[in-house]
């Protein structure tokens, strides 16, 4: 009789596994960027169980020490990875422009423009017309190599 409930247990937990990664597959994860601070948050579903986990640049530990009571902005990478017993499906969408500029030329940016000017460019970047946010990331990327030429002929 233990030996039977015990086979039943067994195949019981098989069974509700397996059914279990029919529905909600055995996992996915996706990426966000938070606008502001940089930070960079992984999310992931096993079985259906959300986990998540945030990482802190050097940029981030600067940003977040001048302004302690920052909320995260966090913004799409455009990609969802999901795995299965039987298979791989990559979804893709439109990546926030926010990842087209790298944590390091953010960095950059921030250090040689004012507060109000980072916020605005910001600003831009997270507006819906796709034009202008990129144009403005290659404004920021022309104030930094202009900047760069600067200090170069200073030296």
């Amino acid at each position: 009789m233990t030996i039977r409930r015990i086979a039943i247990f067994i195949v019981g937990t098989i069974l509700a596994l397996f059914l279990s990664s029919i529905i909600w597959g055995v996992s996915d994860k996706t990426e966000y960027s938070c606008l502001e601070c940089r930070a960079h948050k992984l999310e992931k579903h096993y079985v259906g169980i959300p986990v998540s986990r945030i990482s802190n640049f050097k940029y981030t530990e600067e940003y977040l020490k001048h302004h302690p009571s920052h909320e995260h902005q966090w913004r799409w990478c455009g990609t969802i990875l999901s795995y299965s017993l039987s298979s791989f499906t990559r979804g893709c969408g439109r990546p926030h422009p926010i990842w087209s500029l790298p944590v390091e030329v953010h960095a950059q940016y921030a250090a040689v423009v004012s507060e109000a000017e980072l916020s605005e460019s910001l600003s831009i970047i997270d507006t819906d017309d796709r034009v202008k946010s990129h144009e403005e990331i290659n404004r920021i990327y022309e104030v930094i190599d202009d900047n760069m030429a600067h200090r170069q002929v200073e030296q």
